[in-house]
């Protein structure tokens, strides 16, 4: 699997997506259906996250949501970011559907995101690449991305219910109660489940 194949697929949601709350109750099947009839919707990261997991799954292409949260000071509405990951060459590559691009490093490789945290906190070079022909102000985003950028977490579904795993960063209990179903899981484990060379999940 491609980086390529992985954005033609991911396109048409750039496309017809405008990053908003109008839509965020609408079931994924309505929101798809949308997307398909090249019609707009306007939902926000968590949202289109999650349909595009869906969309690619159904697709045959192995993805899965993740998230992060910031350990600065907590706000209203801007604590952390949703994005998605896909397996591209048996590797986890993070895309930031919401904000229509995906990451590398300095030298053009696909980083994961746990990966990408680490370049932004500790300042190291990486490159923000729009999907098609959409702009994108990296001096903005790479603002944005210092604050939100921060804890990486894996979304895992259990039936109805998501359950977000995060490692050891410098505040595991501030992190854990955030939301009753942010879980902690020592590093070990965690990169053995999620990150080994023969992904799991």
């Amino acid at each position: 699997m491609t980086m390529k194949f992985v954005l033609s697929l991911l396109i048409n949601i750039c496309n017809f997506t405008t990053h908003g709350p109008r839509d965020d109750r609408r079931p994924t099947e309505w929101l798809l259906s949308q997307v398909i009839q090249r019609k707009h919707i306007e939902i926000t990261c968590g949202t289109c996250s999650i349909m595009s997991d869906e969309f690619l799954e159904a697709a045959g292409v192995r993805s899965r949501c993740v998230t992060t949260l910031t350990l600065d000071k907590w706000n209203s509405d801007d604590n952390g970011h949703t994005l998605i990951e896909v397996l591209v060459n048996g590797a986890w590559a993070v895309v930031d559907i919401d904000q229509k691009c995906y990451i590398t490093d300095h030298r053009g490789k696909l980083v994961n995101l746990r990966q990408i945290c680490a370049m932004v906190q500790s300042g190291k070079p990486y490159h923000i690449v729009p999907i098609g022909k959409h702009k994108v102000d990296a001096e903005k985003m790479r603002s944005w991305y210092k604050r939100v950028l921060q804890v990486p977490m894996v979304m895992e579904k259990r039936g109805k219910a998501w359950v977000i795993w995060f490692t050891d960063c410098a505040d595991n209990k501030r992190v854990a109660s955030y939301r009753h179903n942010y879980k902690h899981m020592p590093r070990a484990e965690f990169m053995k489940l999620f990150y080994s060379k023969e992904p799991k999940r």
